[in-house]
């Protein structure tokens, strides 16, 4: 009996692409689905737009991603990585700086991700968890432990579980940053809410014995 080909789930990728004219197919269906989700949303894009802003046939879209639900979450994982790689760059820029400096260099850069505000809000919207669930749990997992090593290194910080410091910052600022994607795209502009986050913080880590 031959062996049975392994099913693909409609947010996986089908094929990834092998040589350059792949790799471009690939990346104008990307660029098309984060332009149509601007202006239409999820319910209003179709893969037959997608196709045709990328300037493919359907029939090549579908060897690559096997839904448009395949296409919004590789533009999920992408968010991901690049917050990521982003964080990274800005925890490494502050490793030696004091925590009320640290604090908010890597605050500003989170809330200020690349990207159109309201792409954002459609993944957040339109993207189940477990569809990113595997990139997702590889970036929270670098993050918590780029936090949790600042942490070790600086005195200012209260003794204590520092993983665990690191578990609870990342997911709080996570889900603000996350909610005022959602609800006020307006405090992604400016310091308002990184000075809230950076006093929230600041609070939270502070000796008790100072």
């Amino acid at each position: 009996m031959p062996p049975r080909k392994k099913k693909t789930s409609a947010h996986q990728r089908r094929k990834r692409p092998q040589g350059e004219t792949s790799h471009a197919v690939v990346e104008a269906l990307i660029e098309a689905t984060s332009r149509l989700l601007i202006e239409h949303g999820y319910v209003g894009t179709t893969t037959n737009h997608i196709a045709k802003v990328a300037g493919v046939s359907v029939g090549s879209l579908y060897q690559y991603f096997s839904s448009k639900q395949g296409l919004v979450a590789e533009l999920g994982r992408r968010q991901a990585n690049k917050a990521a790689e982003l964080f990274a760059r800005a925890l490494e820029t502050a490793r030696t700086f004091p925590l009320r400096a640290a604090v908010p260099e890597v605050v500003r850069t989170l809330i200020s991700l690349p990207g159109d505000p309201r792409l954002r809000q459609q993944l957040l919207e339109m993207i189940p968890r477990e569809w990113t669930r595997e990139e997702r749990l590889r970036v929270e997992g670098d993050v918590q432990r780029g936090i949790a090593e600042y942490l070790r290194q600086h005195d200012e910080v209260d003794d204590g579980d520092q993983e665990l410091r690191a578990f609870v910052i990342m997911h709080s600022v996570q889900a603000i940053i996350d909610a005022a994607v959602w609800q006020r795209q307006d405090l992604l502009a400016g310091d308002a809410l990184t000075d809230e986050l950076t006093r929230l913080i600041g609070r939270y880590l502070e000796r008790r014995d100072a």
